[in-house]
């Protein structure tokens, strides 16, 4: 009887230490479980937002820079644009970012970073706003040069055409001929200043002749 007893105790004491083993194991488990889920809480509210904000911002700038090159080079109307489109997705990924260090305020890298970012972001559109200053300036200058060319090309084919009148109306009364030419060449005048009017009078007895006229 006494033995059935102690035998019965000792197997209630080994079921006892069991569960008491198992609630431990229980509990532990229940603790781990929890850490994890803050853990996967934390990457999904801190974590994966804060890399989706630099990868967009990142993205999109890279792709400002591009577009402004562009422009720089071509002053296209298009890469500008393209450009701006750009920068609201910076301005977009910034205001995310900052919205997110607001939510989380233990974020301090993602704050201090997003702070040096958009110093850089406004410094950068001040650099915009001037290639586009530049661009203009530009393009107001070539427009003067154009229009410059034009005139002086306008001048110089007047002058042409009057010289060429005088010089028929010097062929005409015999003002002109090759003999008086080599006459000047012999008192030491230069070819330089003898040679538009050599060559007009080449031109001119070709177009009297050939019926051709020398290109000038």
């Amino acid at each position: 009887m006494l033995k059935n007893l102690k035998l019965g105790m000792k197997i209630g004491g080994g079921f006892a230490v069991l569960i008491l083993i198992a609630t431990l194991l229980g509990g532990m488990s229940i603790w781990s479980m929890k850490r994890v889920g803050g853990i996967a809480d934390t990457l999904e509210t801190e974590t994966a937002p804060q890399v989706d904000v630099a990868v967009r911002g990142e993205r999109a700038a890279l792709l400002t820079m591009y577009a402004m090159r562009a422009y720089g080079l071509t002053a296209e109307e298009h890469f500008w644009k393209e450009a701006q489109t750009n920068v609201a997705e910076v301005d977009k990924a910034l205001g995310d970012a900052a919205a997110l260090v607001q939510k989380h305020p233990d974020l301090t890298g993602l704050k201090d970073n997003s702070a040096k970012a958009t110093a850089q972001m406004n410094g950068y559109k001040a650099l915009m706003a001037q290639t586009v200053e530049l661009n203009q300036t530009k393009d107001k200058a070539r427009d003067e040069m154009v229009a410059s060319a034009l005139v002086f090309m306008k001048n110089a084919g007047d002058y042409l055409e009057f010289q060429r009148k005088s010089l028929e109306q010097e062929l005409s009364g015999g003002k002109v001929d090759a003999k008086k030419l080599k006459e000047r060449v012999a008192k030491g005048e230069s070819l330089d200043a003898l040679l538009p009017e050599a060559f007009s009078v080449v031109r001119e007895g070709s177009k009297r002749v050939m019926k051709m006229r020398h290109f000038d």
